[in-house]
């Protein structure tokens, strides 16, 4: 056996798993599908591999509210079952727990790929910490990908341009707390609005008000799970100064996240 077998499970796994978990929801009415790292997607006895398809199926339209097990074969992280709780309570679902793991034991003792094991459910702060993670490190890995290219260009228009695009997201991540503007942001780093804007649309592929939001909301997320605090503390503590604002762009930016930001403002 060996590690390619393991981590890329074979077509007839991945089709015996998607008969085994249609059955999974024609009996407990949860509706299940199993998305794996390797980007193939399993649902509705169906097998995906083209990430428009998937991006269809995994529309946050379709699944407001899931729990979400990790699954581990041969001691890797395989992928994750998310299983829609739109209808039935999440206590149920979890309960579920054991099913699932037996329906990974058939599917891979059978093809002899290894040890498999279905983790308990993802807490909510856990989910909320691992979506945090997830924007900083796109952020951050989108700017490693602007500063790599721009060295092994050589341009040194482009390399001016670069730090003054770097100065301009440290001052950001600094001062995610404050409000500030973009012509704020353009004095601080002495350059136009105008260029600056250019910057963050040609480089990072995002417009300045998006990125800064991103940020304040992945922040905002953190303090939710991790927090008792009202939101309108939470929306100052992220530079908003009115609370209806912050809750309005934070449902833009966070249409699927588990935590309803109801509690008292």
């Amino acid at each position: 056996m060996t590690d390619q077998t393991i981590n890329a499970p074979s077509l007839t796994e991945y089709s015996s798993l998607g008969s085994y978990l249609q059955s999974f929801s024609d009996i407990t009415q949860i509706d299940a599908l199993f998305y794996s790292l390797t980007g193939v997607l399993v649902h509705n006895n169906n097998v995906y591999s083209d990430d428009k398809i998937i991006q269809s199926e995994l529309d946050v339209n379709k699944i407001v509210k899931y729990t979400i097990f990790p699954i581990i074969l041969d001691s890797k992280l395989l992928g994750f079952v998310l299983c829609n709780c739109d209808n039935v309570s999440q206590q149920r679902v979890k309960l579920s727990k054991e099913y699932l793991n037996n329906i990974f034991t058939q599917v891979f003792d059978e093809e002899g790929s290894g040890k498999q094991v279905v983790l308990d459910a993802l807490s909510n702060e856990q989910f909320g910490q691992i979506n945090y993670l997830s924007i900083l490190l796109k952020l951050s890995f989108r700017y490693s990908n602007v500063v790599e290219e721009q060295v092994d260009k050589q341009v040194t228009a482009s390399s001016e341009a670069s730090k003054s695009l770097k100065k301009a997201i440290d001052y950001i991540l600094k001062n995610i707390n404050k409000s500030f503007s973009l012509n704020d942001l353009a004095d601080k780093v002495y350059l136009s609005p105008s260029y600056l804007s250019r910057l963050f649309k040609k480089d990072l592929h995002i417009t300045f008000i998006d990125y800064v939001n991103h940020l304040k909301v992945a922040k905002a997320k953190e303090k939710l799970a991790l927090t008792n605090q009202p939101v309108s503390s939470i929306a100052l503590s992220v530079g908003f100064s009115q609370t209806s604002y912050f809750t309005k762009t934070f449902k833009k930016m966070a249409k699927n996240y588990a935590i309803k930001i109801s509690r008292s403002i």
